[in-house]
């Protein structure tokens, strides 16, 4: 009875003491891709993205860890809640810091975005980027494309989350700056709420 009671509390004997018995591992939660998306793998992305690629199940990983937080609508929930320094954007029309569901609605209003995913090598701490190419896109179109430095050695949760950042930027989903203050602004939130949202998760 005794060695029921005690194995029951999760000790075992190992050499007349008593030791913690080991706590398996916590499986991990496979993510699967929601109806309900923000973004999808563009027909324009890297050839190592597009399918029969080598980064193609990481970056289609990285997509649903983004989509999963967007249809939860976890991350709807915290950037509504959160307080922003700035809400500046590339347009005309800017948003006051307290216009966050506004902000929201002009994010993802189009969605899902194909996202061209793209790569390049640098030994810059910068992460990735994105901009509006009015070169090559009529007056009303979009920028497609988003380039990730490779030497970062992004996991798919933090590309997932890279993905929503950059994405921001884009005219197509609201043009969202950071030029006067960091973190505080749109493009940072994002991806940090994003990033928090698929650790609660997965």
């Amino acid at each position: 009875m005794l060695t029921f009671l005690l194995l029951s509390c999760g000790v075992a004997f190992a050499g007349g003491k008593g030791v913690p018995a080991p706590v398996p591992d916590e499986p991990k939660t496979e993510c699967v891709q929601p109806e309900k998306r923000l973004v999808t793998i563009g027909k324009g992305s890297a050839d190592s993205v597009l399918p029969d690629g080598n980064d193609h199940a990481y970056a289609e990983e990285a997509q649903c860890y983004l989509n999963q937080a967007y249809a939860s609508g976890c991350l709807e929930r915290k950037l509504l809640a959160a307080k922003f320094s700035t809400l500046e954007r590339d347009e005309p029309t800017q948003l006051a810091r307290n216009e966050a569901a506004k902000a929201w609605q002009i994010f993802t209003k189009n969605a899902p975005y194909p996202l061209d995913l793209r790569w390049y090598s640098s030994r810059k701490s910068v992460v990735g980027y994105t901009y509006f190419d009015k070169n090559n896109v009529p007056g009303s179109g979009s920028e497609t494309r988003m380039w990730t430095n490779s030497r970062m050695g992004l996991s798919a949760k933090s590309y997932g989350a890279h993905q929503g950042h950059e994405l921001s930027h884009q005219r197509r989903a609201g043009a969202f700056g950071h030029w006067t203050q960091h973190y505080g602004s749109w493009p940072y939130m994002v991806g940090d709420m994003a990033e928090e949202c698929i650790d609660e998760q997965f």
